[in-house]
Parts: structure tokens; sequence; C-alpha cells
């Protein structure tokens, strides 16, 4: 074999093995935007389910008394859905006691039930909203003034994402005015606000603690009051005999 073949054939081993590492690189490219884009499919699909969901079963929430404040899907034990339900009433009708939970818990079991938006098993969980609440409505903040909070403002083209944490002072129709923790005040517009949660302090979570109990207390005492009331109607008078 002569020089000039050895070149030749060395030349397209070469090639050859230019060729495999792009069709490996293509391969490789096209399997992790694969797995990308199924990551991305996944994840629409959790938010349009968690949407549809809602969408479902908040007007039986609304329809029993209560404001659905917050909705959660998690992953579970064994691969089940759990689906967290938080909810309140409207300031000055009272707290969420343990038996509004269960009557909601039953309601909403029992639409999805019917429904079955949920694929494979799911645990139905119903409580309050907690202390580290989210304000969901301006009624919310006025509720809660003078405890502190967290307002997370969105990413907009001229600033980036921040969370201001401070003291609720006041607010009207739109707007909040925050006590700053790094000084300061600032009014900020409530339908603007990506998210906002209370984040009282030691003393704050305490005061709260015991405003959450008596308002739970006089829902009790509300809703023995009106047991009393129809067992009253069910007791014959004695008219009769």
């Amino acid at each position: 074999m002569t020089s000039t073949d050895t070149a030749t054939r060395h030349a397209e081993q070469h090639d050859a093995a230019l060729a495999d590492d792009a069709r490996l690189a293509a391969a490789t490219a096209t399997s992790d935007a694969e797995v990308s884009e199924s990551s991305k499919q996944r994840a629409l699909r959790g938010k349009n389910l968690e949407a549809a969901v809602r969408a479902l079963i908040e007007p039986v929430v609304t329809a029993a008394g209560f404001d659905l404040i917050e909705q959660r899907m998690l992953r579970g034990p064994r691969s089940n859905t759990r689906l967290q339900l938080f909810i309140d009433r409207m300031p000055g009708e009272g707290g969420v006691v343990v038996s509004d939970c269960a009557a909601v818990s039953r309601k909403v079991g029992a639409l999805l039930e019917i429904e079955d938006p949920i694929p494979g098993n799911y645990d139905l969980e119903v409580s309050s909203p907690g202390m580290k609440r989210l304000l969901r409505h301006l009624a919310d903040v006025r509720r809660f003034l003078g405890l502190r909070a967290r307002l997370t403002l969105p990413e907009t083209p001229d600033s980036p994402k921040r969370t201001l944490i401070g003291t609720l002072d006041s607010c009207d129709d739109t707007h909040v005015q925050v006590s700053l923790e790094e000084g300061g005040e600032t009014s900020v517009c409530f339908a603007e606000l990506q998210r906002a949660t209370l984040d009282p302090t030691l003393e704050q979570w305490q005061r709260l603690g015991e405003q959450l109990l008596q308002e739970r207390a006089a829902r009790e005492a509300s809703n023995d009051a009106s047991d009393g009331d129809t067992n009253s109607a069910d007791v014959p008078s004695g008219d009769d005999s």
C-alpha cells in the first residue's frame, strides 16, 4: 500500500469518527430535549390539574360558608396525592372549628368521588390556615393589621422579584401601607402582589394565638346555641295532651 493510500484511509477513518461523534451528540441532545420537554409537560399538567381541582371544589366550599384560602397538591406516601385545603370564615364570623373542617371535607370528598379529577389515590386534608397564613383578600389584611407580614412583588422589566417584610399599618380599597423592618414605609398595590403571608413575631404569635382561640370559642358557642335551638324545636310542648 502506498503512502497516498494510507493517508486516504486515515482521512476516511477520521471522517467516520467525526460523523459518529456528531450522531452521538445529536442523539444526546435529542434525548436531553425529550427529558426536558417531558418535565415541562409534567409541570404543566400539574398546574392545570391544580387549577381544575380548585375550580371544581371552590364553589362547594363557598356555598358551605367558607373561603378557600389556599389549596396544595403534594406527593404523599405510596405515591398518593395529598390534597390540602385551608379554609376560613370571613372576618367577624368567628374562627374555623373542627366540625367546620369535617363538614367541608364530607362535601368536597363526595364531589371528588363523583367527578374523579385526580388520577390514582389521594388523601384529602381540610384545616384552618394557621398563623403563617396566606392573605388572600384585603379583608384579611384589615383583620391582621399591626402584625408582621411578607409581601412578594413579582419580577418586572424594571425591577427583580423582591419580598418586603414589615408591619401591616393600614389599607384602603387598593393599597397596603407597610412599615418596613429595614426602615421606612411603603405603599403597595395589593392586586400586584404575587403572594402575601403573615409572618408574626414571637410576641405577635402569642397575641394572634389568643385572638384565634377567642374566635374559635365564639364560633363553638354559636354552634352550641344553634344546636340547642334546633333541639328545643323538636321537643313536644305537651299542649295537645
